[in-house]
């Protein structure tokens, strides 16, 4: 059993850790802070049964430093896929695993997401924690080093070469002279050669020869490469130590951890209910008014990770100042969840801003509607979870990564109703 004896030598920086059995690993993570975070699993472990597991089998905890962040979510993924341990894969299938993956037999080699290794010739990496973290990976990686994601090669530049990041576009290439065509696909291999580089965990080689790039194109006095060059390393460096490379959120001050097995458990718990946390979505929802009337209702949603901004969504209230905080939740939740529960999805969790009161409220629109989805309120002064049928509220005390994305949450859906009222009274101002 692991206790608070064995992690007083573990430094605070980035890294990995790793719990072992009898010198086999059975759960590896990742953290910015490797001692906040293994201190985390022991605190955890009280509440969740899948961290009570980890901490009393395990015997032993080994760590590794890393230079970066980045470093140490490429690391974690490839000791995952060497070492396969046991509580890495037991809440979730092994062909629900995403990887990275990079053929290595077409002239303009291929960089996709798949869930597969299936394909002797390509290179993998992985796995990661989801496709929004994987697609994150790819996304930043592209600012730095372009590549293509086309599947087929077509007769004229795609939509990301004009942005720079398919660079040299295949489908440029392809219609060029023969000399012309060889030189710009050695310029697409040496790409991809950095693709992989980066992560293979040696970014810094990636480093030294874009500064050499530099040096050559400012010696040439060519500043319009120069200026190209310069700007994929700052992006580089913003890749490699920015804190919270994989989510820009800033709610936690540890790297975003898996909150499936913690969030199924917690439904499980409290509303006995077997959920579908392979993709999951929480949604926040928040009431305010203005001093001259006008009121907002505010939908934030975290899904599979991370913050999902693109379906933030506001409901302005027209209901009119007699309209009570309760009546202004009563209409947003019905226009969300009568309106648009097809196109948006149904939430895996919905959490209010606010009581019992509140609670009661969205426990009735869901009967109405003849909808079971899992609902909390969440209260504040100090902080607590109100669950339906159970009287005593839950404290909430940053023990849990998931209680935290709670709270993060509701902050989130202040902000954002927040901004919508400056809106509102600028145009207000524009107006008078």
């Amino acid at each position: 059993m692991i206790t608070r004896e064995h992690i007083q030598d573990i430094p605070l920086n980035s890294g990995i850790y790793i719990f072992k059995k009898g010198g086999v690993p059975i759960y590896i993570g990742k953290s910015i802070s490797l001692k906040a975070r293994v201190a985390s699993h022991i605190q955890a472990a009280a509440l969740i049964q899948k961290e009570r597991a980890i901490v009393h089998e395990a015997d032993t905890i080994e760590y590794q430093v890393t230079l970066t962040d980045f470093d140490a979510i490429t690391l974690e993924a490839h000791l995952i896929r060497q070492h396969k341990p046991r509580y890495n894969v037991i809440w979730k299938d092994d062909k629900k695993f995403l990887y990275i993956k990079i053929t290595k037999k077409d002239n303009y080699p291929k960089i996709i997401l798949t869930r597969a290794e299936d394909d002797g010739s390509s290179l993998y990496f992985g796995p990661f924690q989801s496709m929004r973290v994987a697609e994150s990976v790819l996304k930043l990686i592209r600012h730095v080093v372009p590549f293509c994601t086309q599947q087929y090669i077509g007769n004229r530049a795609c939509f990301y070469a004009k942005l720079g990041l398919c660079s040299p576009c295949p489908s440029v290439v392809s219609h060029l002279g023969e000399a012309e065509e060889r030189m710009a696909r050695r310029l697409y291999r040496r790409n991809i050669r950095r693709v992989i580089t980066i992560l293979s965990g040696n970014h810094l080689l990636v480093t030294s020869e874009l500064q050499k790039e530099l040096k050559r194109y400012t010696d040439a006095q060519d500043f319009e490469n120069a200026i190209r060059i310069r700007d994929r390393l700052k992006r580089l460096n913003h890749l490699l130590y920015y804190r919270r490379f994989h989510s820009p959120n800033d709610f936690l001050h540890e790297d975003t951890v898996d909150l499936r097995p913690e969030l199924q458990e917690f439904v499980r718990e409290h509303f006995a209910e077997t959920v579908d946390v392979s993709d999951y979505r929480i949604e926040c929802y928040d009431q305010s008014t203005l001093q001259f009337g006008q009121s907002v209702g505010s939908m934030v949603v975290y899904r599979d990770g991370m913050f999902e901004k693109k379906s933030y969504r506001r409901f302005r209230i027209t209901m009119g100042q007699e309209a009570s905080d309760f009546d202004m939740l009563r209409d947003t939740l019905m226009r969300r969840l009568k309106r648009h529960l097809k196109d948006w999805g149904t939430p895996t969790l919905i959490i209010l801003d606010g009581g019992r009161p509140q609670l009661h409220v969205g426990q009735q629109v869901l009967e109405q509607l003849g909808l079971l989805i899992p609902m909390v309120g969440l209260a504040k002064n100090p902080d607590r979870l109100i669950i339906p049928g159970v009287k005593k509220p839950i404290a909430l005390t940053n023990t849990t990564a998931l209680y935290r994305v709670f709270q993060a949450l509701r902050d989130e859906s202040h902000r954002f109703a927040n901004k919508y009222h400056v809106l509102l009274r600028k145009k207000k101002a524009k107006i008078g």
